[in-house]
């Protein structure tokens, strides 16, 4: 019985590091998402930019900041669990 809970302890340490480590990476997808949700609080709003201008990632989330008429917009994403399902990005005025 405890090689079995040793075993999925392994397992669920390794599940934890490997999404974790996905999750700090800076996929394309999910930064062309993001630029699709900056002007989503306004409609008058236009990016300035294609890229963003800050970034800031960790093993939970991403934000990026853009630049636009309205001024500076953060954009915030995630996964829907934690570390799994599709990332959802919501955006709100300010800097990073």
């Amino acid at each position: 019985m405890g090689r079995a809970v040793g075993y999925v302890l392994l397992a669920l340490c390794l599940f934890i590091g490997y999404q974790s480590y996905e999750n700090g990476r800076n996929d394309p997808a999910t930064e062309a998402t993001a630029k699709l949700t900056a002007c989503s609080i306004d409609a008058t709003c236009v990016l300035k930019a294609e890229r963003p201008s800050a970034v800031s990632i960790d093993i939970v989330g991403r934000r990026y900041q853009f630049s636009t008429n309205l001024g500076a917009v953060k954009v915030i994403c995630n996964r829907q669990w934690i570390w799994l399902g599709h990332w959802k990005c919501r955006s709100e005025r300010g800097e990073l």
